[in-house]
C-alpha cells in the first residue's frame, strides 16, 4: 500500500501527522492476522484509524478499532468470535475513517467485519454499535488500477447484497428503497459490455455510489441466502467472495419468487424486467457475458464436489433471513443447478 499514489496523497493531507503504517492485513482476514495487526497498531499509540483499501482492509480496522478500545485482553478475538465472551452492550472503539479502493463490499458504511478461520474454513460476522466508521471518503480514482477481476467482484457483491436485502424477513420501506436504486445501477453498468467499460472513470464513481447504497440497504436487515452459500465456497474452495455470492443469483431468484412473488417483484423492477423467467435469463446472460464460467471453472473443476459441502451450506442467521425457508437439500439442488447452466458441467 505504500507504493500507491492513494497512500502518498493521504500522508500530504495528514501533513506528517501519522504514527504508524501496517500493511499486513490479508484477504478474507483471519484471527492471527488481525491480532498481529491489532499488537503492530497498539504500539503507535494511535487515536484514530485511517483504513485504505478493500473490504478485508476495512473490516480488519473495524475489529482492530474495538480491540485497542476494549476492556479485556487484545488477544480474545476467537472467544469473542466463538461466544465465550460478549461484547458490552455499552463500550468505544477507536474512531474510524474507511477509504475504500474497492467497490462493492459496503464496509465503508456497516458495522460488521467478517473474520475467518483460515484452519476451518469458518466465516465470522462480528457486529457491534460502535463498529461503524465515524466517517467514510469516497475516491473513485483511488479504484482507477484495479484489474476486470478485481473491479468484477465487488461489484458483483453489490448486486447480491441489494437482491437479498430485498428478500429479506428483515426489509423495509428504507431498506427497500436504497437497495432497488443500487440494483439498477449494478446491472446497467455490468449488462453493458463491462468488459470494456469497467476502467472509465465515470463507471467506477456509480460503482462506489452503489456499493455505499449497499452498505446503507443491508445495514437494516443483514444479508440472506445467496451468503450463506457462498461461505463454504470461499473458505474450502478459495472461490473469490463476489464470485461465490452471486452466481447463484438467478436460481435464489426462481426459488423465492415461488415463494414470495410480491417481495421478487420488486427485484424484476430493479431490474427492469416483468416476468421472471426474463430476469433470471438475463441474469444468465450477463453472468456469460462477464465470463464468469472461466473463473468458477478455475476453483470448482467437479460439480459433485459441491454436494460434499452440503452440510456447510446453510448458515442459520442467512437462512431466517431470506423471506423463504431453506433447506440443505434446497441449497445444493440450486447451487449445482446454478453452476451446472454457468459452467455446464453437471454432476
Amino acid at each position: 500500500m505504500k507504493q500507491r499514489e492513494g497512500f502518498r496523497l493521504l500522508e500530504e493531507a495528514l501533513g506528517g501527522k501519522s504514527c504508524g503504517v501496517c500493511t499486513d492485513v490479508v484477504p478474507n482476514p483471519d484471527v492471527e492476522s488481525i491480532l498481529s495487526c491489532t499488537r503492530q497498531i497498539s504500539s503507535f499509540k494511535p487515536e484514530i484509524l485511517i483504513a485504505l483499501g478493500g473490504g478485508s482492509v476495512l473490516d480488519a480496522a473495524k475489529v482492530v478499532a474495538i480491540l485497542l478500545a476494549a476492556p479485556f485482553s487484545k488477544t480474545a478475538l476467537q472467544e469473542i468470535l466463538d461466544g465465550n465472551i460478549s461484547l458490552p452492550k455499552e463500550m468505544d472503539a477507536l474512531p474510524v475513517i474507511a477509504i475504500p479502493t474497492t467497490s462493492g463490499t459496503g464496509s465503508e458504511v456497516t458495522s460488521w467485519s467478517a473474520v475467518w478461520n483460515k484452519k476451518t474454513g469458518q466465516k465470522y460476522s462480528l457486529s457491534h454499535q460502535c463498529m461503524y466508521p465515524e466517517a467514510a471518503l469516497l475516491v473513485p480514482a483511488l479504484t482507477a488500477t484495479l484489474s476486470y477481476e478485481n473491479t468484477l467482484f465487488p461489484a458483483l457483491d453489490a448486486l447480491s447484497q441489494s437482491m437479498e436485502t430485498v428478500w429479506n424477513r428483515n426489509a423495509n420501506p428504507v431498506s427497500d428503497a436504497l437497495a432497488m436504486q443500487a440494483m439498477t445501477c449494478l446491472f446497467g453498468i455490468l449488462k453493458k459490455d463491462f468488459r470494456r467499460s469497467f476502467e472509465a472513470l465515470s463507471v467506477r464513481k456509480e460503482l462506489q455510489k452503489a456499493s455505499l447504497l449497499t452498505g446503507l440497504a443491508f445495514s437494516n436487515t443483514e444479508t440472506a441466502i445467496a451468503h450463506s452459500l457462498s461461505y463454504p465456497l470461499t473458505g474450502k474452495k478459495g472461490v473469490p467472495h463476489g464470485l461465490a455470492c452471486s452466481f447463484t443469483l438467478p436460481e435464489i431468484l426462481r426459488f423465492n419468487y415461488q415463494g414470495a412473488p410480491e417481495r421478487v417483484t420488486l427485484v424484476l423492477k430493479a431490474l427492469g424486467f416483468s416476468h421472471v423467467e426474463e430476469a433470471i435469463e438475463a441474469l444468465y446472460m450477463v453472468f456469460e457475458d462477464l465470463g464468469i464460467w472461466q473463473y468458477l471453472r478455475n476453483y470448482i473443476m467437479d460439480p459433485c464436489e459441491l454436494q460434499e459441502l452440503q452440510h456447510l451450506l446453510v448458515s442459520a442467521q442467512r437462512a431466517r433471513n431470506n423471506i423463504v425457508p431453506f433447506s440443505q437439500e434446497a441449497a445444493v439442488e440450486l447451487l449445482t443447478a446454478a453452476f451446472g447452466r454457468i459452467v455446464g458441467r453437471r454432476c
